[in-house]
């Protein structure tokens, strides 16, 4: 798995030394994603406990979501396809393995981890009758609200911090089947003894019926150790490498700090390769 993203990333490095006029395009774009199913430690299999039609309610602008390469709700929108891609490898393992909670991380903060999240939810409620909950679990530097133009009140940190319930924090959008458990900055140490039995507990309950995905967006891997605080209770994890930017041996330490982990695949964001039409 890394030989393959350290492959593509030379050739983007090589690319790029070579035509230092090229412009870096901003569109999402993904490598064919290589998801392999490994063992996994269980099936996570909480439901919510309060009313679902208590939870706010918004309306996403569309309009905003093109602006923020938010590309899953067009069906039009070339670079959509790369995502129903990684939607429909995904799904399969998902019913196959029995996996239920997916974390979404990377080497580096500017890789497009939260971009691949966002659409990769949306990607998977528009293609079936599963609900997706998307948590931002990224707490210094929360950003799905603002993709979506939410406005947030509490998010995750009241919930670590048992200030609020579920039903405060879990925010319904105008995309069906889609519910938001968004972030909020606060200086959290989740490694701590009492929020990491908080994490777990938190965890196992973000399902919202039998058919549910969690979706959790991570921070980066490298330099804060949030994410290990959540990896040990997810049932898989994604990692995503921007093509041109993610450096090898950022890949590799990153790698190595996830070898306990069940992961699943690998997402090359803003990929130059062609997807296949195989």
């Amino acid at each position: 798995m890394v030989e393959k993203i350290k492959l593509a990333l030379e050739r983007a490095y090589k690319e790029r030394e070579g035509n230092s006029q090229k412009t870096v395009s901003t569109t999402v774009s993904l490598s064919e994603p290589k998801v392999e199913p490994q063992s996994i430690g269980g099936t996570v299999t909480g439901s919510f406990t309060h009313s679902l039609t208590d939870s706010r309610y918004s309306v996403v602008d569309t309009d905003k979501l093109a602006r923020n390469r938010i590309v899953t709700y067009d069906d039009t929108n070339e670079h959509a396809e790369s995502f129903r891609l990684l939607r429909t490898q995904l799904l399969h393992y998902i019913e196959t393995a029995g996996v239920s909670t997916i974390g979404i991380t990377s080497p580096a903060g500017s890789d497009g981890k939260t971009i691949v999240s966002l659409n990769l939810a949306i990607s998977m409620v528009r293609s079936s009758d599963i609900n997706v909950v998307l948590v931002d679990g990224d707490l210094a530097t929360p950003s799905v609200d603002k993709l979506l133009g939410l406005d947030v009140t509490f998010g995750l940190v009241d919930l670590l911090n048992n200030h609020v319930g579920l039903s405060e924090v879990l925010q319904r959008v105008s995309i069906p089947n889609l519910w938001i458990i968004p972030g909020r900055r606060e200086a959290v140490n989740l490694m701590d003894k009492r929020h990491a039995s908080r994490v777990e507990e938190l965890v196992d309950g973000f399902s919202i019926s039998d058919r549910s995905i969690v979706i959790v967006d991570l921070p980066p891997v490298l330099g804060r150790d949030d994410t290990l605080a959540f990896t040990t209770y997810l049932d898989g994890i994604l990692l995503v490498v921007q093509e041109g930017e993610t450096k090898t041996e950022e890949v590799e330490r990153a790698m190595n700090l996830l070898k306990q982990c069940n992961v699943l695949g690998t997402v090359l964001n803003k990929s130059t390769q062609k997807q296949s039409t195989r």
